[in-house]
């Protein structure tokens, strides 16, 4: 079982080790960084940034993601999750 894989398990992993998270690391703090330099007002930017770091992910309506969670799977409408990886805690 990879590091990545363990970590999507919600298993303890090494992502120090591992040269596939290191990359998708680096590859998130740059979109991070391109992110926080765009206009508040260019929402096309802010959305094509967003897209590519959630790639497959789904975040529903009102929903509550707490800080610093790491969101591996879709989360549905109307609920507070968080968590590495991040799960639903209760539903609103």
């Amino acid at each position: 079982m990879t590091e990545e894989e363990k970590m999507l398990a919600g298993e303890i992993y090494d992502a120090n080790n591992d040269k596939g998270l290191i990359e998708k690391r680096i590859i998130a703090k740059e979109l991070c960084k391109k992110y926080n330099e765009l206009h508040v007002r260019d929402i096309i930017g802010k959305k094509e940034v967003i897209e590519k770091l959630l790639q497959k992910v789904t975040i529903g309506s009102n929903v509550v993601i707490g800080a610093g969670s790491v969101v591996t799977k879709d989360i549905p409408d109307n609920c507070v999750a968080y968590g590495n990886p991040c799960k639903v805690a209760k539903s609103l």
